[in-house]
Order: structure tokens, then sequence, then C-alpha cells
């Protein structure tokens, strides 16, 4: 079973998919003052969030779905952020931990970075030295997820044998 989706016109740091990262356009996360470690869900306000390095054009998505290996294809078009100030210009994705969710590649214009992110706990950093320095760039990122197997009931997953997702703000 094959769905497939797009969306354009966002221009926002923060956008609905997050399948591999804190904002689809490269994240500015909450300050560690702001966010004290603690056992349930913390808190995180739009005025902690600073401008990204890039905004998003356009997303498309399609989901090859399978109980025990769905392939998520997601292809974003990325343009700088003239109201970026920071220095970095990484691009860092949030996402499950890595045994929840398998990269299977990532690629900016066609070309295969994979190799060269490097894949952590809170999850996936894209080096900006990965990226054009371009008026728009292209990042095509491919995960293979278990909804079968996700009890967490967050994302995509099965329940009594239907597919099920979750809006979720954050993830990959």
């Amino acid at each position: 079973l094959r769905q497939s989706s797009s969306l354009s016109g966002l221009n926002t740091p923060r956008s609905p998919l997050r399948t591999f990262h804190r904002t689809m356009a490269s994240a500015a996360s909450p300050t560690a003052a702001s966010v004290a470690p603690s056992a349930g869900p913390v808190t995180k306000y739009r005025l902690q969030y600073e401008p990204t390095p890039f905004v998003v054009s356009s997303v498309h998505l399609d989901f090859a779905l399978e109980p025990e290996a769905t392939v998520v294809t997601q292809t974003t078009h990325y343009k700088p952020n003239d109201k970026f100030k920071g220095a970095s210009k990484d691009m860092l994705f949030d996402g499950a931990a890595p045994d929840d969710l398998k990269l299977v590649s990532i690629c900016v214009n066609d070309a295969d970075i994979t190799a060269q992110c490097d894949r952590h706990a809170k999850g996936l950093t894209v080096p900006a030295s990965s990226l054009p320095d371009a008026d728009e760039f292209v990042v095509k990122i491919v995960t293979e997820i278990a909804p079968a197997k996700n009890t967490a009931l967050e994302g995509l997953y099965q329940s009594s044998g239907n597919f099920c997702s979750q809006c979720e703000a954050e993830g990959f």
C-alpha cells in the first residue's frame, strides 16, 4: 500500500513533518537553561526558538506501507533564511532512538551524504559542509520503520491491523 502527500508554502521554521528532525529546516533548540531535565514531557515555547538557517518551501512524503518495514521517503525543498543570525548552519533533525528508525539514505541535490551525517540518540545532524551554498536545494531522506512493532503509539503504528498516525510536532 502506498500513500503520498505534498505540502508547499511552508516558510516557517517549524514544519509539519519531523521525519528526521527538530524542524524540517534545521533547528535552533531551546537554551539549556530554559529546559531542565525531568522525568516527564518538557514544554517548549515558541519564544524559545530562534530563526533557523533554512526555511521549507515544499515537502513531499511517500509512504510504502508494510507492517514490518514501512519505507518513508521525504523530499524537502529548502531556501536560506535571511532572518538567521547564528553561526552554525548544521541541520538538526530530532528523531526516534536509533533502534526505532532505520536511516536508509540522505541525499542533497541527488548526492548521497549518508556517511557524512551523524546519527545520535536524539536524532541526526547533517553538517553544514554537506549542504550547498545555493538559493534553493533539495534534501531527500529515506527511512524505514516498523509500525507493527511500535508500541509507543507515536508516529506511525498499527492498532487492530490498521495503520494509524499520531500528529506530532517533532520527530523525523
